[in-house]
């Protein structure tokens, strides 16, 4: 950026926005990350100047992203929270300000800023949110952030949608309450590489069959069916008291089972069966009357 257009761009928003502080990029950013650095400030400031508060926000915590020791980005942070009506939000953040280098006007802003906010939010609490996953995006209420996430919110239950590229999506919930840590790790989201697709057709005659999960849980399903899985291997019977069929579940495939049928009878039909306790018998009274008849023939 041509440097005497920066400076005159500079003048002119602090002229419209006298409420805000003009920050340099950090010293040791490299030129490509300065200079991205004092565009998403200048853009802030510019949005800030059109009562823009939530684009004002988020390119501030952008900027903040990429440097965050100066004091001057994080008081326009604030200001922008305040002027947005997120009063939890901007107490926290004049609360964490390092007003050490502002002069005696601002620091006695600051003093009157956090009075008039801790009239309306005093009993919101700090709170952090860890990742379960890096880099997981967080939705919760109005607000979406990158974990990590710190700042104050009103006690109550709070549900957080949760999502990242490549993973699959979320929602889990939190309560706030007085008196305690509130520190919450996120769970961690599983890689789409973990699912796959089972699709099963059935025989003639089959309407549905059952199907057990890697866990032992069971369910019963209705022919045709098609759904999303976890990887790993299923057992599907069309007859609880007959034989299975095993299939593997193989992630960002798809799995097909055709003419799932119930299985056929064993080859042989016949059943053993026990010999008859008269047949004993019979035979000895057979070879009696064998012996009879050779005496009378024989003498």
């Amino acid at each position: 950026m041509n440097a005497q257009r920066l400076l005159f761009l500079t003048l002119l928003i602090v002229a419209l926005t006298p409420a805000l502080a003009w920050s340099e990029p950090c010293e040791n950013l490299p030129p490509a990350d300065a200079e991205k650095y004092v565009a998403l400030n200048t853009a802030a400031i510019e949005a800030y100047g059109a009562s823009d508060f939530e684009t004002t926000i988020a390119k501030t915590l952008e900027a903040l992203a990429l440097c965050a020791e100066d004091n001057n980005v994080k008081y326009n942070l604030a200001r922008a929270y305040h002027q947005n009506g997120d009063c939890p939000m901007a107490l926290y953040n004049y609360d964490n300000l390092d007003i050490s280098g502002f002069d005696r006007k601002r620091k006695k802003n600051i003093d009157g800023y956090k009075e008039e906010l801790l009239g309306v939010c005093a009993d919101s609490l700090v709170v952090r949110l860890e990742c379960g996953t890096p880099g997981t995006m967080m939705v919760f209420g109005s607000r979406k952030s990158v974990c990590p996430w710190v700042g104050r919110l009103y006690p109550d239950s709070l549900e957080i949608n949760l999502s990242l590229d490549g993973y699959r999506s979320q929602t889990t919930m939190i309560a706030v309450a007085a008196g305690g840590e509130n520190v919450f790790t996120m769970p961690e989201l599983v890689s789409e590489s973990q699912f796959g697709v089972l699709s099963v057709t059935c025989g003639e005659g089959i309407k549905g069959f059952e199907m057990v999960k890697p866990d032992g849980e069971a369910e019963s399903y209705e022919c045709p069916w098609e759904g999303e899985l976890a990887i790993g291997s299923y057992t599907l019977k069309t007859d609880p008291a007959g034989q299975a069929h095993v299939t593997t579940v193989i992630g960002q495939q798809i799995t097909n089972v055709e003419a799932l049928s119930t299985p056929p009878p064993s080859s042989c039909a016949c059943a053993m069966r026990e010999p008859r306790r008269e047949a004993p018998f019979a035979l000895m009274a057979g070879l009696l009357g064998l012996l009879l008849i050779a005496r009378r023939t024989w003498g």
